[in-house]
């Protein structure tokens, strides 16, 4: 890691993340945090990932300083069944990345986007991030969940024309370049606040010293400062992050077709009408012979009825 160039700092209340490292290049974040040993709640991003990964295993396009490649890390070797819950719901995961981004852009850069099930966020017909979240078993009893994200920030026309699909960034969506540094740390404290109202804690006496969270140079340790509270998931707020993503994603009642679903399904395409999505993350679609329930595949809405 090189020397830090910047000291672009900001305060931070109450951080979810134990551990938030800088790299100035990465081949890929969600590999580095499954192929080697971290605690948990670590956060690791960089602006320059040379072998991003999406689904199917398909080449994820990183713009060297014009994009954010970030992941983080969580284990299931706590005691604390709580988090063990959190940690169990893969498709939670990929909820909260989604309508962090989501918010944000909203909030703070007047931009509407929406989900496309299950993982990608656009602007208009335009993708602007992929998600990615992936487990791997640390030994027979336990396991780390890594997810990831990747956002095309300061990407130029000419630069997007290179992908081999409708795409943008959100420097072409304002007309205008947008400070990374700035945008990470933003994104960031978005992320640990929907992370943090998940739970439920019975000794809210959390301290109010203060964490310096930075946008670029060295890792930073973050004591954990929610240690000495009892926590309880707050399914309240599960469901209503749910009901978010689904407002978001927008596409219960569409009538759709379905490509590269898994192999349970031979490849086939599949034609129906889409009743729900369950806690899993499984899209209930319905042909004309039977009700379905798929993980992945590439969705194209054909009509609305």
């Amino acid at each position: 890691m090189t020397k830090q160039k910047n000291k672009n700092l900001k305060v931070m209340n109450n951080c979810f993340f134990s551990r938030i490292k800088y790299f100035d290049s990465l081949d890929s974040t969600n590999n580095e945090l499954l192929n080697n040993e971290y605690d948990d709640k670590t956060l690791i991003y960089t602006y320059n990932q040379t072998k991003g990964r999406g689904r199917f295993n398909r080449k994820w396009i990183t713009f060297k300083d014009k994009a954010l490649a970030l992941s983080f890390l969580l284990k299931s070797e706590s005691n604390d069944h709580s988090y063990k819950n959190l940690i169990n719901n893969y498709f939670l995961m990929n909820m909260i990345l989604s309508i962090s981004l989501i918010d944000l852009l909203n909030k703070k850069y007047d931009i509407n986007s929406w989900i496309k099930w299950p993982n990608d966020i656009y602007i208009n017909d335009k993708k602007l991030a992929g998600i990615l979240t992936e487990t791997d078993f640390i030994n027979k009893d336990n396991f780390k969940i890594v997810g990831g994200i990747g956002i095309n920030i300061n990407a130029e026309e000419k630069e997007i024309l290179n992908i081999n699909k409708k795409a943008t960034s959100l420097s072409l969506e304002k007309k205008e370049k947008i400070n990374l540094k700035e945008f990470t740390n933003l994104f960031i404290e978005e992320l640990s606040n929907n992370f943090f109202s998940l739970f439920s804690y019975e000794n809210h006496n959390i301290s109010n010293e203060k964490y310096i969270i930075k946008a670029m140079g060295r890792d930073i340790n973050i004591l954990d400062q929610n240690q000495n509270n009892k926590q309880k998931l707050n399914e309240v707020e599960v469901a209503k992050i749910k009901n978010k993503w689904l407002d978001y994603c927008n596409i219960i009642g569409k009538h759709v077709v379905i490509s590269n679903t898994s192999k349970d399904f031979d490849g086939v395409l599949i034609k129906g009408k889409v009743l729900d999505i369950d806690n899993q993350g499984f899209l209930i679609v319905e042909t004309e012979n039977k009700k379905m329930k798929i993980l992945s595949g590439d969705v194209s809405v054909v009509v609305d009825q």
